[in-house]
């Protein structure tokens, strides 16, 4: 567990807690090479400062909102340790919780991209937030939230998680980053992903 503060240039184990967190949530390090997921370091650098950015201002309402900061700063105090602790205990609910929502429309059984409209939209926002790749913090397309329209923010929730899964997902068609385009090794991962979910 998290139970100091961490800046860039910290070592120590927790900092490799502090980025396997990062990384299975969804605010990957980096796609390859140390820091990715499955080989995070003891090393806070740059792109560890960087993942940390993206998740206070994807939590901002918990984290930086209290403190009166309107961007993440990649430091990591109380209340940032406060929500990677909250997000941690929830996990194991929110993980098997998975395979009774399954619906008709999900996974989905087209490929789906910005200004699409359906159920399996909706599913796809929820597949999303419940995986620790937010759509939204609050409001439209937030967990318990979600709608039936892929918007923007919902396509960038769809490259946060292909970048996740690069080696699955962009790797086999030469691409480096996520495009946002639900097409079919996007739509694979996610069914092998809440297949994994049920065996759990």
């Amino acid at each position: 567990m998290i139970e100091r503060n961490l800046a860039e240039g910290d070592t120590g184990s927790d900092v490799r807690t502090l980025q396997v967190f990062l990384n299975s949530h969804g605010f990957v390090i980096t796609s390859s090479g140390l820091g990715s997921p499955g080989k995070e370091t003891e090393y806070f650098g740059s792109m560890t400062k960087g993942a940390v950015i993206r998740f206070q201002e994807a939590y901002s309402g918990d984290i930086l909102a209290p403190v009166g900061l309107a961007a993440g700063t990649g430091y990591v105090g109380p209340s940032t340790r406060k929500k990677i602790l909250e997000l941690i205990s929830i996990k194991p609910t929110s993980g098997p919780a998975l395979p009774p929502e399954k619906s008709s429309a999900f996974p989905p059984t087209r490929n789906l991209s910005l200004g699409a409209e359906g159920e399996d939209v909706r599913e796809l926002q929820r597949f999303l937030n419940k995986n620790g790749f937010l759509v939204s913090a609050s409001g439209a397309g937030s967990p318990g939230n979600e709608t039936s329209l892929f918007g923007q923010r919902t396509k960038d929730a769809v490259i946060a998680f292909q970048n996740a899964f690069a080696e699955d997902i962009l790797i086999p068609a030469g691409l480096s980053d996520g495009t946002g385009f639900v097409g079919p090794s996007t739509r694979k991962v996610i069914e092998r992903a809440l297949l994994d979910a049920a065996t759990q």
